[in-house]
């Protein structure tokens, strides 16, 4: 790389004249490195000097009416920037690494007496109800932190394992710069938590605060959060389906022991099973009822979860009251088809499918079903049971092609548990030509 001599001006203020000696330095720089290092200078004087040093000085500019400056061409290296006001505030800033191709940005530095940059902090001092998974620990900040000393200056009591990231910047009349931390493991329960920041709280430039912040909050008691055939449903919205293998959560704003959980809750109707640990669903924790008992639920039945207040169920946390949670199973019913409702193009050796929301009774379905057509001819068949909630009847011989049938299911219909079809049911579809 062809390089050039570059004639630069070394300046140093003399504290004891506080008069500037210059001294004239010969230096090496390239004819055109990309690399540079911008930044822009908070400050009430002018015309203040940036400059970048290796061993010796490489490049210097003054910072523009409005703090701007760029020190560019720059080779690649580790430097010192050194800024200096015509007044004499100096502040160094080591360690700025420039690396191939790469425009190193030292964002805002401040040369006037900083003020504390914490706009806000969450949660604020004194907040209850803070939830013990995923909480909102976050700080707004006027200024851009150095995460390193943001780290190594925040503290928890009782001690919280995490680690905190930057989570946007708000522009507006004023910007703004948010930082959130996410614990490794979810807080305690009805925990009261001491937050302190500071001293030695740094940003984005080397200035740092002797001052602290501390924030005092309180976890939220155990609590249920949904419960129902979904981990986010509630009873109240949707309904269990009579079978002997159903879906049933209980979702909880805690890490909750399974085993506890088993041994806290009773089912009225009985029911026999065990809670197992499902998932974490950010600021819930579901667990999903396992069903081992050999009655499946009943149809259109209600039946009561009780949990009791007294059992611990997160280490010694408790719900602290009893809580009763019901639920209903739905009616017995036709959930599909094939061929569909009103299929004009079933093919006339096919089978007919009806799939049901319980496990039936085969020799029901066999006495109530009936396939017809619409001139009243009934049509012989074999049934197949591969599951038990899926009824199949092939028919004996090729239905006609373009004729109109229909397959009916009467009240008769019931489940392995003698619950009945909460209604008939006709399917009608026509054989294709």
């Amino acid at each position: 790389m062809n390089r050039k001599r570059a004639l630069g001006v070394l300046c140093v203020l003399l504290p004891a004249t506080m008069l500037w000696s210059c001294d004239e330095t010969q230096v090496t720089g390239p004819d055109s490195e990309p690399q540079a290092i911008v930044g822009r200078i908070i400050s009430d004087e002018s015309n203040v000097e940036v400059s970048a040093w290796q061993a010796q000085l490489v490049a210097s500019t003054v910072a523009d009416d409005s703090g701007y400056f760029a020190l560019e061409s720059l080779p690649i290296g580790i430097y010192e920037i050194r800024i200096v006001a015509p007044s004499g505030k100096t502040l160094n800033i080591q360690g700025i690494t420039v690396a191939a191709n790469q425009t190193t940005s030292l964002k805002e530095i401040r040369l006037t007496t900083p003020t504390w940059p914490l706009s806000s902090v969450y949660p604020r001092d004194s907040a209850v109800g803070v939830q013990p998974l995923s909480p909102n620990i976050q700080i707004v900040s006027t200024q851009q932190l150095d995460l390193v000393s943001l780290a190594a200056s925040t503290s928890f009591i009782p001690a919280i394992d995490g680690t905190w990231r930057a989570s946007g910047v708000r522009i507006g009349t004023d910007s703004y710069f948010n930082y959130l931390f996410t614990p490794v493991t979810p807080l305690e329960v009805a925990t009261k938590y001491t937050l302190r920041i500071g001293p030695g709280l740094a940003v984005s430039g080397g200035q740092n605060w002797g001052d602290s912040l501390v924030s005092v909050f309180l976890t939220d008691s155990l609590r249920v959060q949904f419960y129902g055939p979904t981990p986010y449903a509630t009873s109240s919205h949707y309904e269990i389906t009579p079978n002997r293998s159903f879906d049933l959560y209980i979702t909880f704003n805690a890490l909750v022991n399974a085993d506890s959980l088993t041994a806290a809750v009773t089912f009225a109707p009985p029911l026999e099973g065990v809670w197992v640990e499902d998932g974490y669903y950010s600021r819930e924790a579901a667990l999903k009822f396992f069903y081992t008992g050999d009655v499946g639920l009943k149809a259109e039945q209600t039946y009561l979860i009780e949990i009791d207040g007294t059992a611990p169920l997160v280490g010694p946390s408790t719900l602290g009251h009893n809580v009763s949670l019901p639920f209903t199973t739905a009616a017995v019913k036709v959930i599909h088809t094939y061929p569909p409702q009103g299929d004009v193009n079933q093919c006339a050796s096919c089978p007919i499918q009806f799939i049901f929301n319980s496990e039936m009774d085969s020799l029901s379905l066999a006495s109530a079903f009936a396939l017809e057509s619409l001139l009243g001819d009934t049509v012989a068949g074999t049934f197949n049971w591969t599951y038990a909630t899926q009824l199949l009847f092939t028919p004996d011989s090729a239905l006609t092609p373009g004729a109109v049938y229909i397959a009916r299911l009467d009240a008769t219909t019931q489940n392995q548990w003698g619950d009945h079809l909460k209604e008939p049911y006709a399917l009608y579809f026509r054989v294709r030509q």
